[in-house]
Protein backbone atom coordinates (compact mmCIF):
# COMPACT_ATOMS: atom_id res chain seq x y z
CA UNK A 1 0.00 0.00 0.00
CA UNK A 2 1.28 3.44 -0.96
CA UNK A 3 0.26 6.79 0.45
CA UNK A 4 -1.72 7.46 -2.72
CA UNK A 5 -3.60 4.18 -2.12
CA UNK A 6 -4.45 5.28 1.40
CA UNK A 7 -5.52 8.70 0.14
CA UNK A 8 -7.86 7.04 -2.36
CA UNK A 9 -9.38 4.90 0.40
CA UNK A 10 -9.74 7.93 2.67
CA UNK A 11 -11.64 9.83 -0.03
CA UNK A 12 -13.88 6.83 -0.73
CA UNK A 13 -14.59 6.37 2.98
CA UNK A 14 -15.50 10.03 3.49
CA UNK A 15 -17.83 10.00 0.48
CA UNK A 16 -19.42 6.58 1.09
CA UNK A 17 -19.98 6.52 4.84
CA UNK A 18 -22.39 8.57 6.93
CA UNK A 19 -20.67 9.96 10.01
CA UNK A 20 -22.33 10.89 13.29
CA UNK A 21 -22.54 10.69 17.06
CA UNK A 22 -24.76 8.98 19.62
CA UNK A 23 -24.83 9.51 23.39
CA UNK A 24 -22.90 6.78 25.17
CA UNK A 25 -24.40 4.79 28.01
CA UNK A 26 -21.82 6.55 30.18
CA UNK A 27 -23.14 9.97 29.20
CA UNK A 28 -20.49 11.09 26.73
CA UNK A 29 -20.49 10.71 22.95
CA UNK A 30 -20.00 7.74 20.63
CA UNK A 31 -18.57 8.44 17.18
CA UNK A 32 -19.72 6.13 14.38
CA UNK A 33 -19.52 5.68 10.60
CA UNK A 34 -22.09 3.80 8.51
CA UNK A 35 -22.33 2.57 4.92
CA UNK A 36 -25.82 1.49 3.97
CA UNK A 37 -26.49 -1.79 2.19
CA UNK A 38 -29.42 -3.75 0.82
CA UNK A 39 -32.12 -4.00 3.48
CA UNK A 40 -32.32 -7.79 3.37
CA UNK A 41 -28.58 -8.51 3.22
CA UNK A 42 -27.75 -7.85 6.86
CA UNK A 43 -24.94 -5.89 8.44
CA UNK A 44 -21.34 -6.10 9.58
CA UNK A 45 -20.43 -4.20 12.74
CA UNK A 46 -16.69 -3.70 13.27
CA UNK A 47 -15.93 -3.76 17.00
CA UNK A 48 -12.38 -2.54 17.40
CA UNK A 49 -9.72 -3.15 20.03
CA UNK A 50 -8.32 -1.02 22.82
CA UNK A 51 -6.62 2.16 21.51
CA UNK A 52 -8.21 1.70 18.06
CA UNK A 53 -10.18 4.31 16.13
CA UNK A 54 -12.37 4.44 13.03
CA UNK A 55 -9.71 5.64 10.57
CA UNK A 56 -7.53 2.62 11.32
CA UNK A 57 -10.18 0.31 9.79
CA UNK A 58 -10.83 2.23 6.57
CA UNK A 59 -8.77 -0.26 4.54
CA UNK A 60 -10.77 -3.13 6.01
CA UNK A 61 -13.99 -1.38 5.01
CA UNK A 62 -12.59 -0.82 1.50
CA UNK A 63 -11.84 -4.53 1.16
CA UNK A 64 -15.37 -5.49 2.24
CA UNK A 65 -17.08 -2.52 0.58
CA UNK A 66 -18.28 -4.43 -2.47
CA UNK A 67 -20.49 -6.65 -0.30
CA UNK A 68 -24.16 -5.76 -0.13
CA UNK A 69 -24.25 -5.71 3.67
CA UNK A 70 -24.45 -2.55 5.73
CA UNK A 71 -21.08 -1.80 7.35
CA UNK A 72 -20.86 0.08 10.64
CA UNK A 73 -17.87 0.91 12.80
CA UNK A 74 -17.52 3.12 15.84
CA UNK A 75 -15.14 4.30 18.54
CA UNK A 76 -15.59 2.80 21.99
CA UNK A 77 -16.35 5.30 24.72
CA UNK A 78 -12.98 6.36 26.13
CA UNK A 79 -11.02 6.27 22.88
CA UNK A 80 -10.80 7.54 19.31
CA UNK A 81 -13.22 10.36 18.59
CA UNK A 82 -15.65 9.34 21.33
CA UNK A 83 -15.93 10.89 24.78
CA UNK A 84 -13.73 10.10 27.78
CA UNK A 85 -14.39 9.35 31.44
CA UNK A 86 -11.26 11.09 32.69
CA UNK A 87 -10.03 14.64 32.15
CA UNK A 88 -6.73 13.16 30.95
CA UNK A 89 -7.80 11.92 27.51
CA UNK A 90 -4.62 9.85 27.13
CA UNK A 91 -5.55 7.44 29.90
CA UNK A 92 -7.30 4.27 28.76
CA UNK A 93 -9.98 4.07 31.43
CA UNK A 94 -13.45 2.68 31.98
CA UNK A 95 -15.48 2.48 35.18
CA UNK A 96 -17.42 -0.59 34.08
CA UNK A 97 -16.87 -2.90 31.08
CA UNK A 98 -20.64 -3.15 30.72
CA UNK A 99 -20.50 0.37 29.26
CA UNK A 100 -18.75 -1.07 26.20
CA UNK A 101 -21.38 -3.82 25.89
CA UNK A 102 -24.33 -1.46 26.31
CA UNK A 103 -22.83 0.99 23.82
CA UNK A 104 -22.47 -1.75 21.20
CA UNK A 105 -26.11 -2.70 21.74
CA UNK A 106 -27.03 0.97 21.34
CA UNK A 107 -25.10 1.24 18.06
CA UNK A 108 -26.85 -1.85 16.68
CA UNK A 109 -30.32 -0.72 17.80
CA UNK A 110 -30.07 2.92 16.75
CA UNK A 111 -27.64 3.00 13.82
CA UNK A 112 -27.55 -0.45 12.23
CA UNK A 113 -31.00 -2.01 12.51
CA UNK A 114 -33.16 0.90 11.29
CA UNK A 115 -33.63 0.39 7.56
CA UNK A 116 -32.37 -3.19 7.38
CA UNK A 117 -33.83 -6.53 8.40
CA UNK A 118 -31.12 -9.08 7.64
CA UNK A 119 -28.65 -10.90 9.90
CA UNK A 120 -26.18 -9.02 12.12
CA UNK A 121 -22.51 -10.05 12.15
CA UNK A 122 -19.79 -8.73 14.44
CA UNK A 123 -16.21 -8.45 13.18
CA UNK A 124 -14.34 -7.88 16.40
CA UNK A 125 -10.67 -7.41 17.27
CA UNK A 126 -9.00 -8.02 20.65
CA UNK A 127 -10.93 -6.09 23.34
CA UNK A 128 -13.77 -5.86 20.84
CA UNK A 129 -13.91 -9.64 20.98
CA UNK A 130 -14.50 -9.55 24.74
CA UNK A 131 -17.27 -7.00 24.27
CA UNK A 132 -18.86 -9.00 21.44
CA UNK A 133 -18.85 -12.28 23.36
CA UNK A 134 -20.51 -10.59 26.34
CA UNK A 135 -23.12 -8.92 24.13
CA UNK A 136 -23.95 -12.26 22.52
CA UNK A 137 -24.28 -13.84 25.97
CA UNK A 138 -26.66 -11.13 27.15
CA UNK A 139 -28.68 -10.92 23.91
CA UNK A 140 -28.34 -14.35 22.24
CA UNK A 141 -30.99 -13.64 19.62
CA UNK A 142 -29.42 -10.40 18.41
CA UNK A 143 -26.25 -11.67 16.69
CA UNK A 144 -26.19 -14.15 13.80
CA UNK A 145 -22.44 -14.64 13.54
CA UNK A 146 -19.23 -13.76 15.40
CA UNK A 147 -15.91 -13.15 13.66
CA UNK A 148 -13.29 -12.76 16.37
CA UNK A 149 -9.76 -11.64 15.54
CA UNK A 150 -7.27 -12.26 18.37
CA UNK A 151 -10.03 -11.95 20.99
CA UNK A 152 -8.92 -10.69 24.39
CA UNK A 153 -9.92 -13.66 26.53
CA UNK A 154 -6.79 -13.44 28.67
CA UNK A 155 -4.07 -10.78 28.61
CA UNK A 156 -0.53 -12.08 28.21
CA UNK A 157 1.30 -10.43 31.11
CA UNK A 158 4.28 -12.82 30.94
CA UNK A 159 5.27 -15.93 32.85
CA UNK A 160 6.26 -13.96 35.94
CA UNK A 161 2.87 -12.24 36.27
CA UNK A 162 0.14 -14.89 36.40
CA UNK A 163 -3.41 -13.58 35.76
CA UNK A 164 -4.59 -14.04 39.35
CA UNK A 165 -1.69 -11.95 40.66
CA UNK A 166 -2.27 -9.13 38.14
CA UNK A 167 -5.98 -9.06 38.87
CA UNK A 168 -5.38 -9.05 42.64
CA UNK A 169 -2.91 -6.16 42.39
CA UNK A 170 -5.28 -4.11 40.23
CA UNK A 171 -8.12 -4.72 42.68
CA UNK A 172 -5.98 -3.60 45.62
CA UNK A 173 -4.79 -0.44 43.84
CA UNK A 174 -8.38 0.45 42.96
CA UNK A 175 -9.49 -0.15 46.55
CA UNK A 176 -6.77 2.27 47.64
CA UNK A 177 -8.16 4.95 45.31
CA UNK A 178 -5.72 4.50 42.45
CA UNK A 179 -8.13 3.36 39.71
CA UNK A 180 -7.26 6.33 37.48
CA UNK A 181 -3.50 5.76 37.69
CA UNK A 182 -1.56 4.38 34.74
CA UNK A 183 -0.40 0.80 35.12
CA UNK A 184 3.35 0.50 35.90
CA UNK A 185 5.45 1.67 32.97
CA UNK A 186 2.41 3.23 31.32
CA UNK A 187 2.03 6.69 29.92
CA UNK A 188 0.63 8.76 27.03
CA UNK A 189 0.71 7.53 23.45
CA UNK A 190 4.19 7.68 21.89
CA UNK A 191 4.01 8.71 18.20
CA UNK A 192 7.67 7.79 17.82
CA UNK A 193 7.21 4.05 18.33
CA UNK A 194 9.63 1.97 16.29
CA UNK A 195 8.69 -1.03 14.16
CA UNK A 196 11.45 -3.28 15.50
CA UNK A 197 10.17 -5.62 18.22
CA UNK A 198 6.60 -4.28 18.06
CA UNK A 199 3.93 -6.81 19.08
CA UNK A 200 1.19 -5.64 16.69
CA UNK A 201 2.15 -6.46 13.09
CA UNK A 202 4.96 -7.73 10.87
CA UNK A 203 3.95 -5.28 8.13
CA UNK A 204 6.15 -2.14 8.39
CA UNK A 205 4.00 -0.14 5.97
CA UNK A 206 0.73 -0.60 7.87
CA UNK A 207 2.54 -0.08 11.18
CA UNK A 208 3.89 3.28 10.01
CA UNK A 209 0.58 4.31 8.42
CA UNK A 210 -1.33 3.73 11.66
CA UNK A 211 1.21 5.82 13.56
CA UNK A 212 0.93 8.58 10.96
CA UNK A 213 -2.86 8.65 11.43
CA UNK A 214 -2.33 9.58 15.09
CA UNK A 215 0.41 12.06 14.27
CA UNK A 216 -2.02 13.85 11.94
CA UNK A 217 -4.86 13.76 14.48
CA UNK A 218 -3.50 13.45 18.00
CA UNK A 219 -7.00 13.50 19.50
CA UNK A 220 -7.55 9.86 18.47
CA UNK A 221 -4.40 8.68 20.21
CA UNK A 222 -4.66 6.75 23.46
CA UNK A 223 -2.01 5.87 25.99
CA UNK A 224 -1.68 2.99 28.40
CA UNK A 225 -4.57 1.60 30.43
CA UNK A 226 -5.31 2.55 34.01
CA UNK A 227 -5.62 0.20 36.95
CA UNK A 228 -9.37 0.76 36.74
CA UNK A 229 -9.48 -0.45 33.15
CA UNK A 230 -7.31 -3.44 34.07
CA UNK A 231 -9.60 -4.43 36.94
CA UNK A 232 -12.64 -4.27 34.70
CA UNK A 233 -10.86 -6.12 31.89
CA UNK A 234 -9.96 -9.12 34.06
CA UNK A 235 -13.52 -9.40 35.31
CA UNK A 236 -14.89 -9.13 31.77
CA UNK A 237 -12.43 -11.69 30.35
CA UNK A 238 -13.41 -14.19 33.03
CA UNK A 239 -17.09 -13.70 32.17
CA UNK A 240 -16.34 -14.05 28.44
CA UNK A 241 -14.44 -17.32 28.93
CA UNK A 242 -17.33 -18.74 30.93
CA UNK A 243 -19.75 -17.70 28.19
CA UNK A 244 -18.25 -20.34 25.89
CA UNK A 245 -20.18 -23.06 27.76
CA UNK A 246 -23.52 -21.73 26.53
CA UNK A 247 -22.42 -20.07 23.26
CA UNK A 248 -24.36 -21.32 20.23
CA UNK A 249 -23.74 -18.44 17.80
CA UNK A 250 -21.78 -19.49 14.68
CA UNK A 251 -18.23 -18.27 15.32
CA UNK A 252 -14.92 -18.15 13.49
CA UNK A 253 -11.80 -17.08 15.37
CA UNK A 254 -8.51 -15.93 13.85
CA UNK A 255 -5.36 -15.94 15.96
CA UNK A 256 -1.60 -15.73 15.61
CA UNK A 257 0.49 -18.71 16.68
CA UNK A 258 3.09 -16.16 17.79
CA UNK A 259 0.61 -14.03 19.80
CA UNK A 260 2.23 -11.89 22.50
CA UNK A 261 -0.59 -9.53 23.54
CA UNK A 262 -3.29 -12.03 24.49
CA UNK A 263 -2.97 -15.71 25.37
CA UNK A 264 -3.56 -18.24 22.61
CA UNK A 265 -4.35 -21.05 25.06
CA UNK A 266 -7.52 -19.35 26.32
CA UNK A 267 -8.62 -18.69 22.72
CA UNK A 268 -8.17 -22.36 21.87
CA UNK A 269 -10.09 -23.42 24.97
CA UNK A 270 -12.95 -21.04 24.24
CA UNK A 271 -13.35 -22.34 20.70
CA UNK A 272 -13.21 -25.95 21.89
CA UNK A 273 -15.93 -25.35 24.49
CA UNK A 274 -18.20 -23.19 22.35
CA UNK A 275 -20.69 -24.67 19.93
CA UNK A 276 -20.29 -23.95 16.18
CA UNK A 277 -16.78 -22.47 16.53
CA UNK A 278 -13.84 -22.77 14.15
CA UNK A 279 -10.30 -21.59 14.87
CA UNK A 280 -7.85 -20.47 12.14
CA UNK A 281 -4.26 -19.70 13.16
CA UNK A 282 -1.40 -18.02 11.30
CA UNK A 283 2.34 -18.45 11.68
CA UNK A 284 4.89 -15.62 11.60
CA UNK A 285 2.34 -12.97 12.55
CA UNK A 286 1.43 -10.69 15.43
CA UNK A 287 -1.66 -9.48 17.28
CA UNK A 288 -3.30 -7.19 14.71
CA UNK A 289 -4.06 -9.70 11.97
CA UNK A 290 -6.25 -7.21 10.09
CA UNK A 291 -3.14 -5.00 9.82
CA UNK A 292 -0.80 -7.84 8.83
CA UNK A 293 1.14 -8.62 5.65
CA UNK A 294 -0.96 -9.09 2.53
CA UNK A 295 -0.59 -12.88 2.38
CA UNK A 296 -2.03 -13.24 5.89
CA UNK A 297 -4.55 -10.45 5.67
CA UNK A 298 -5.88 -11.52 2.27
CA UNK A 299 -6.41 -15.08 3.44
CA UNK A 300 -8.21 -13.86 6.58
CA UNK A 301 -10.50 -11.56 4.59
CA UNK A 302 -11.28 -14.35 2.11
CA UNK A 303 -12.38 -16.55 5.01
CA UNK A 304 -14.42 -13.69 6.45
CA UNK A 305 -16.22 -13.34 3.12
CA UNK A 306 -16.92 -17.08 3.01
CA UNK A 307 -18.30 -16.97 6.54
CA UNK A 308 -20.59 -14.05 5.69
CA UNK A 309 -21.81 -15.40 2.37
CA UNK A 310 -22.52 -18.89 3.71
CA UNK A 311 -24.92 -17.32 6.18
CA UNK A 312 -26.24 -14.44 4.08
Amino acid sequence: MTESDYAKIDDWFSDTFEHGYLPSTAGGSLRYSLKGGKADQGSIVIVSGRTDFIEKYQECCWDLGDLEQTICLYDHFGQGGSGRQLDDSQKGHINDFQIYVSDLKKIIDNVVLPGQRGPVYLLAHSMGGTVSVLLNQQFPDLIDGLILVAPMLQINAGVFLPPLLVESISNLVCLAGGSSRYIPGGGPFDPGLEFDNNVLTTDPGRFEHNLELVRKNSSVGLGSPTFGWLKQAYRAMRMARRAARTALCPTIIFASEDERVVRLQEIQTYCHEAGCCRLVTYKDSEHELLMERDEIRNDLLLRVREFLLQRG
